[in-house]
């Protein structure tokens, strides 16, 4: 099922376009906006001006925007200053498109004959793009792609690389809105690196942003995540506002599809009060939207349907074929998650007329006769080139013959050394040309290579790691079971010992020895000493079976667990663990669990993992020193395990680990779940630990964690699990 185009993504990309116009150099905003009050010449320079500063506020503050393009229109024509004009009008389009004024294409096609007469190839090559824009925004996809494949023969035919990036990122989104992800790939996979050559933020930012729409679109949602993150550093550095807070709406929205549901909701109503305030009307309409689908992640139907409705509602004031389909789409999701058969069948039929409408088989064939129209259109303009140039090879050819012979007829000595002169000269000069190019071919070689190094290097490390830990669980599991058998024997005799001890005693009692006699204490003694091995070796015994079962792969069989008793067990098991590690470490710790906790059903070895995990980091909290080594005498590590019942209408078992060490900080709490992610240095951790933890009781448990933290006093990690 294909979504819709991003609006915002749209609106950012126009912008983008609009980088085009000729800047008054590069100063600082408010610098520029100070120079426009104090310069008084009507002239060329001044249009230039207004419209770079229309061009940087045009998403941040529309009303000065407004005012900057009328000024610079009027004054452009007064001037007879065609190229400020066209500019003008495209940053016109640009507010007329971003309210659906239908203006905006005859604005564009303004701007396209001027920029056709003065021969501005860069600024017809954005003006194309903008038109291709406008249609792809009324679902014209065939038609958008038309005019985005016209921008990109004359950019190609002009050898404008920036220009050439630009329009194939373009391209590559149209088709990863179409679903058509081969071809998306073909022209995005090599941008990124041609625009960080470029060394230009705003074509970085694009194709980021780019790349980011389409690993959402192929579920490679980190990857997504990623790029969408570049481009919004990108955006802050620009200080483009609107910039920054569509790409929060992009990361909302992928966040929403990974069972993020919390950060997606918050991020989303961030991004929209932000565009509200910039009256970005696109924006927030695909806000609503995420929102939606952020309550859908979160199982929250009610709340899916207002805000589906709200964007469904928006989306017709505009008529936004894209925002439509897109509503439906989640008004389609909640009805069904609330049984309403009715009202989901219906979004179903109008989910499928927008399909067939934006993305349908006659749409696609219209695409593809398109882009063979463009292929044909390229080998022309190749072959085009390829015979300008053997002409101009043919008459450099006849002039440097007529040359020769002309200066033969003079002076045949001279010429003869000075041909030989020049043409030692060229080959040098091509020579060297070549040594340079071969030179920067192998430091990128040189780069690649040392990069693909570090990376097997990383990979080697984390694979020995890997294998030592899973030797280390093989070792363990052995030596468990080595260890149990003995231990068998020491509490089995130990019984039997206290039993004989006890026939001792009824004999002695018998044959009316005095209790307070030295046999019969010694009989006590026994049978106290017995009973106390019997213990301890049954704690033991306990102990050795949780290693056991820690080691052994969960058999992801669910039974009835008393909590209580397994905290306590791998509370003790994970204090004597570090203390084998090492002898100087020593810390408090306290089990206060809830009278009459009831047993619940989980996969005990599981929770077992979970467990371990916590309390291993709760231990390792203290800074400084690193675990292995002595702690300050002015900071001992407190570490207490609380389970308690939280009754209610979903009632769950809670359980929280806290510590007293030296907190989180909110950079390391934003990733600490993710896998791989880890803040130990190389080798020591794998940066697994808490993704399984948060895999574990999410998804094989249907619950939840949370963690509560400040730096230098303590974090708490709360878990929840549902009971019933």
């Amino acid at each position: 099922m294909k979504t819709c185009t991003n609006w915002s993504f749209i609106i950012v990309l126009l912008c983008f376009w609009v980088g085009t116009v000729p800047l008054y150099a590069q100063k600082s905003l408010s610098v520029l906006e100070r120079d426009l009050k104090v310069y008084t010449k009507n002239d060329s320079v001044k249009v230039n001006m207004l419209n770079d500063f229309a061009r940087r506020i045009l998403f941040n503050n529309i009303d000065k925007a407004i005012n900057a393009i009328e000024e610079a229109l009027t004054l452009a024509r007064q001037i007879n200053y065609p190229s400020g004009e066209a500019y003008a009008l495209r940053n016109k389009a640009i507010v007329q498109q971003n309210y659906r004024n239908p203006e905006a294409l005859e604005s564009m096609g303004q701007a396209a004959e001027i920029f056709e007469r003065i021969n501005d190839k860069k600024g017809l090559i954005a003006v194309l793009s903008s038109m291709g824009w406008a249609y792809q925004n009324q679902g014209d996809y065939p038609k958008a792609i038309d005019f985005h494949y016209k921008a990109l023969l004359i950019a190609e035919n002009e050898n404008i690389e920036k220009e050439k990036i630009k329009i194939m990122s373009t391209i590559g989104y149209v088709f990863v809105q179409l679903g058509d992800y081969n071809k998306a790939n073909k022209y995005l996979s090599p941008l990124y690196q041609k625009a960080l050559l470029l060394k230009n933020d705003d074509l970085t930012s694009n194709v980021c942003r780019t790349l980011g729409e389409y690993y959402t679109k192929t579920k490679q949602y980190s990857l997504a995540i990623s790029n969408f993150e570049k481009a919004k550093i990108i955006e802050k550095r620009l200080e483009n506002q609107t910039g920054m807070a569509t790409l929060e709406l992009n990361i909302a929205n992928v966040m929403a599809r990974i069972d993020r549901c919390q950060e997606a909701s918050v991020m989303a109503n961030r991004a929209i009060a932000q565009l509200t305030k910039l009256d970005q009307i696109g924006e927030a309409i695909w806000g609503y939207a995420v929102l939606g689908r952020a309550a859908i992640c979160a199982n929250m139907p009610d709340s899916a349907l207002i805000y589906g409705r709200l964007a469904h509602n928006k989306a017709q004031e505009i008529a936004s074929k894209e925002f439509l389909r897109e509503a439906t789409e989640i008004l389609f999701i909640a009805n069904t998650l609330k049984k309403n058969t009715a009202a989901a069948n219906l979004n179903q039929q109008e989910l499928m007329t927008y399909d067939d409408s934006l993305s349908g088989q006659q749409t696609m064939q219209l695409v593809e006769a398109t882009n063979t129209n463009y292929e044909l259109e390229n080998q022309k303009i190749q072959i085009e080139l390829l015979k300008k140039e053997s002409e101009l090879s043919v008459i450099e050819a006849k002039n440097q013959k007529i040359l020769f012979f002309v200066m033969l007829a003079g002076l045949l000595a001279m010429l003869s050394f000075a041909f030989v002169l020049i043409r030692n000269n060229k080959t040098q000069k091509q020579n060297n040309q070549q040594l340079q190019l071969q030179k920067e071919e192998i430091e990128n070689q040189k780069q690649q290579i040392e990069q693909t190094l570090n990376t097997l290097q990383s990979t080697q490390e984390q694979l020995i790691q890997s294998e030592k830990l899973a030797s280390l669980g093989e070792l363990t599991a052995g030596i468990a079971h080595e260890i149990q058998n003995p231990l068998n024997f020491v509490t089995n005799f130990s019984e039997l010992s206290v039993e004989l001890a006890n026939e001792l005693q009824v004999i002695l009692n018998n044959k009316d020895i005095n209790a307070q006699s030295e046999e019969s204490e010694l009989v006590n003694d026994l049978i106290q000493n017995q009973e106390k091995i019997n213990y301890h070796g049954k704690r033991a015994s306990n102990i050795v079976r949780a290693m056991l079962e820690h080691s052994r792969t969960s058999s992801g069989t669910k039974e009835l667990t008393d909590i209580g008793q397994l905290a306590d067990e791998y509370l003790r098991l994970s204090y004597h663990g570090l203390r084998a590690k090492n002898s100087d470490f020593n810390a408090d710790f306290e089990l206060i669990a809830a009278p009459n906790l009831p047993k619940i059903n989980v996969v005990s070895q599981d929770i077992g993992r979970v467990l371990l995990n916590l309390i291993n980091n709760a231990f390792q909290s203290q800074v400084p020193p690193p675990l292995g080594k002595t702690a300050p005498k002015q900071h001992k590590v407190v570490v207490e395990i609380k389970p308690i019942l939280v009754s209610g209408s979903k009632a769950s078992l809670v359980i929280s680990v806290s510590d007293n060490g030296s907190g989180i900080t909110e950079a390391t709490k934003a990733k600490m779940f993710q896998p791989f992610f880890t803040t130990k240095s190389a080798g020591e951790g794998t940066g697994l630990g808490l993704s399984l933890v948060y895999d574990i009781i999410t998804k094989g448990h249907g619950g939840s964690i949370e963690v509560e933290t400040k730096e230098n006093l303590g974090t708490t990690f709360i878990v929840k699990l549902p009971i019933g």
